[in-house]
């Protein structure tokens, strides 16, 4: 079931599902958000590249997906894989998107279907996929048949290799890379019932969320427990600061949206609570701008009221600030830290309109600004978006087409 038509509320501490007719994909930045989107615009000593002007059509995927996976890779190649088309129907295959060309190549499938997984990219150049759900016909983002297993894709070869399984079956779930080359698996659900489905609420069907991670060892090929967050999250938001310390946003567990943050600490392998939000949001976006501080927007309460505050955490502090809002309201909008410092947010869902949304709209922290860009070709929610090495931005998935987008 697809964020439209499926979308959290709670006004009671318990979860219910409404029906939107427009469909759309999960959160957030980053399962189906590029791994490659989450650095700080301008680092590595990089000149900065010029903001995105606005999106033409680039070469078509072999079909539409939701729920994906995009990984930057080491050559500057962009890998695509898994999903689900609009009738959730899941895919086991992939492709890879060669900016220099603009064309796509088949890569061999995965050994099973999975939709609202990951796939982060290794120090050696491989590409770690873990978890998912078989189907997301149970709400999203967890889905049946939510596995624990992993797999290593690696693009010199083109070749698939298994490795240990996760600790926990999990889906729509957020990881990203640590600076010593491990990789951080944080939140989700499984398909087991939630506590917000009772004798009450007999079609209810959220997942159990999780606020547990681990951690995946490349050495060893293993995951290891790695700490509890303040809260279980499913649709939430997690970025990378400048002290490589990773902030997770906000989010909801089986009942209700959440304001709190929590920070997590490669040196102590830690969890702690940092200040919370001014608004509970999930489905928001999110992204570090160049200052180091990180931009927080959109999404919606559990009330199903969609959003267009933004706010803006600062990590030295803990504490978060208003910024300038949105154009209009902006559910599951893809988040890039482009390499000038900005932010860059693309498409996302808009309830009141009842559709998918092509507007793009770029933040400058230095003026408190929205600058709104020329609008896609198609309408996208929850698209992702892969920040390429020459500063372009390309854009897959959250519709019904097989359209891809790619920044001018």
């Amino acid at each position: 079931m697809k964020l439209g038509h499926a979308l959290l509320l709670s006004t009671i501490a318990v979860a219910t599902l409404v029906g939107c007719s427009e469909s759309a994909t999960n959160h957030g930045t980053t399962s189906s958000t590029s791994t490659g989107a989450g650095a700080a615009g301008g680092a590595g000593g990089m000149a900065p590249a010029a903001d995105p002007t606005g999106f033409r059509k680039t070469s078509p995927e072999a079909h539409a997906r939701f729920h994906h996976s995009a990984t930057l890779l080491r050559d500057g190649r962009v890998l695509v894989l898994g999903g689900e088309d609009i009738g959730s129907t899941p895919f086991d295959d992939g492709e890879i998107f060669d900016p220099a060309t603009e064309t796509w190549t088949a890569v061999p499938a995965m050994s099973e279907t999975r939709t609202n997984h990951t796939a982060t990219l290794l120090v050696d150049g491989r590409v770690l996929v873990t978890g998912g759900g078989l189907t997301s016909d149970i709400g999203l983002p967890s889905g049946k048949g939510v596995v624990k297993s992993a797999a290593i894709f690696d693009p010199s070869t083109g070749q698939w290799s298994k490795t240990g399984d996760m600790l926990e079956a999990r889906a729509g779930h957020r990881a990203l890379p640590l600076a010593d080359g491990r990789v951080l698996v944080v939140g989700g659900a499984t398909d087991q019932v939630g506590s917000a489905c009772n004798a009450m609420y007999p079609n209810c069907t959220i997942g159990k969320t999780l606020a547990t991670a681990e951690v995946f060892d490349p050495a060893t090929g293993t995951f290891a427990a790695a700490g509890t967050m303040s809260h279980p999250r499913i649709a939430f938001a997690m970025t990378r600061l400048h002290d490589d310390k990773l902030l997770v946003i906000g989010g909801a567990d089986d009942a209700t949206s959440l304001s709190s943050a929590d920070l997590f600490d490669p040196a102590t392998g830690a969890f702690s609570p940092t200040g919370s939000m001014i608004a509970d949001r999930l489905y928001l976006s999110a992204a570090t701008l160049g200052s180091g501080r990180v931009l927080a927007v959109g999404g919606k309460k559990a009330n199903v009221t969609p959003l267009k505050t933004t706010e803006i955490f600062d990590p030295a502090a803990g504490t978060w600030t208003a910024a300038k809002l949105l154009d209009e309201v902006r559910t599951a909008a893809a988040m890039v830290s482009l390499s000038s410092g900005h932010v860059i947010a693309i498409g996302g869902y808009d309830q009141f309109k009842n559709a998918s949304l092509k507007e793009t709209a770029i933040y400058d922290e230095a003026s408190d600004a929205w600058t709104v860009l020329g609008p896609l070709n198609q309408g996208r929610a929850d698209p992702s978006a892969t920040l390429l090495e020459d500063g372009r931005v390309l854009v897959v998935g959250g519709s019904g087409t097989p359209v891809v987008e790619i920044s001018e």
